[in-house]
């Protein structure tokens, strides 16, 4: 009897360590790519900050990265947020994400940019690789997976990949490179410095306040937003709602499912701010000619501005202290002095002079 007690054990011990091994390098068979990398700088980011440390959490796609800096936001108006965002971002990822979140910090307001919501449709994509490559191997994250494949009828092998990448991306054994092994871009309070959202000026976008009727959403897209509002609810903080704004798309329909999305958003007692009305657009003070990256971003200095009006709502709208002279933020203080230092010649345009 003993000697099957011990062959079972060592069977067991065996059986852990291959997991170990295998799980370790599945670490590095992710796509390899800007926006993982950003993804990365981001994610890593946010588990980095001391826990307890954020009164804001913002979390949505690219039209957070691109829109909001938390290192702004700390040095024009002293508010501690923290961001997770990534390009694409997933709708159905966002209760898992959010629930992460919510594992290291207590915030006193969670911001969620809802327009990835407002989806014609969600089907499976490899955008959720970026949060994966980086997400910790917890409950949340297995939760998070469940979700995306429940929500968009995944099943079987195809399901398999999103919980062992090493499927997928087997083949990337000739393509591994220094990223895949350490981080290459440094988290300054995960506030973006892509070098195309730092050097492009677009021009030739124009604003249009679009008045639509409300259009239901796709059901997916539906059951996804009440699933989470309902989460919200449980939340022992306060929930903003954002719409970001942008110069196209609005006209095709879009409009017309914000609206749809906001009676629900405030059918669960949830406030709402919609960047694409003309007299809350109007408050940004953007410059279309110096502060678009596209039609659907801003660029370095929109993203100040940007900042700075959503910063001012919510401390005018909630509780949120000024943390800028106490002494355990000091490091927020220095990283985002780094941070403006980098991004200086962006902002007054001398970045030209220098190339």
């Amino acid at each position: 009897m003993k000697k099957v007690f011990k062959d079972i054990l060592r069977l067991f011990v065996f059986g852990m360590i291959l997991f170990v091994m295998f799980a370790f390098i599945c670490r590095f068979f992710y796509p390899s790519n800007e926006f993982v990398e950003h993804a990365e700088m981001m994610i890593n980011g946010y588990y980095e900050r001391p826990e307890n440390s954020a009164d804001v959490v913002v979390v949505g796609n690219s039209h957070v990265y691109r829109f909001w800096q938390d290192a702004y936001a700390w040095k024009e108006l002293g508010i501690a947020s923290a961001t997770w965002s990534t390009s694409n971002m997933p709708f159905v990822t966002t209760r898992g994400v959010t629930k992460e979140m919510m594992e290291t910090q207590k915030p006193k307001l969670l911001v969620v940019e809802a327009g990835m919501f407002a989806k014609l449709t969600e089907g499976a994509n490899d955008q959720i690789f970026l949060i994966l490559a980086s997400m910790k191997h917890d409950k949340n994250r297995y939760s998070m997976i469940n979700d995306y494949c429940n929500y968009l009828g995944i099943k079987g092998a195809e399901r398999a990949k999103f919980y062992i990448p090493f499927i997928q991306f087997h083949d990337r054994w000739n393509d591994l490179n220094e990223g895949d092994f350490r981080q290459l871009k440094e988290s300054y309070l995960n506030s973006c410095y892509q070098q195309e959202w730092l050097e492009t000026r677009e021009q030739g976008n124009e604003f249009v306040d679009v008045q639509e009727e409300s259009k239901p959403l796709d059901p997916i897209c539906e059951n996804a937003l009440r699933d989470y509002l309902e989460y919200c609810k449980t939340l022992d903080c306060e929930v903003l709602f954002v719409y970001s704004p942008m110069w196209s798309g609005v006209g095709s329909g879009r409009k017309a499912r914000y609206n749809y999305m906001a009676d629900i958003i405030h059918e669960y007692g949830f406030d709402l701010v919609d960047y694409n009305d003309q007299a809350t657009y109007d408050t940004l003070g953007l410059d279309l000619t110096t502060d678009i990256q596209d039609e659907t971003h801003v660029n370095v200095k929109g993203s100040l501005k940007f900042t700075k009006v959503l910063g001012q709502y919510i401390k005018d709208r909630y509780d949120i202290p000024d943390r800028r002279d106490q002494a355990e933020y000091a490091d927020w203080t220095k990283t985002a002095d780094e941070y403006y230092e980098m991004i200086d010649p962006y902002l007054n345009d001398t970045f030209d002079d220098e190339e």
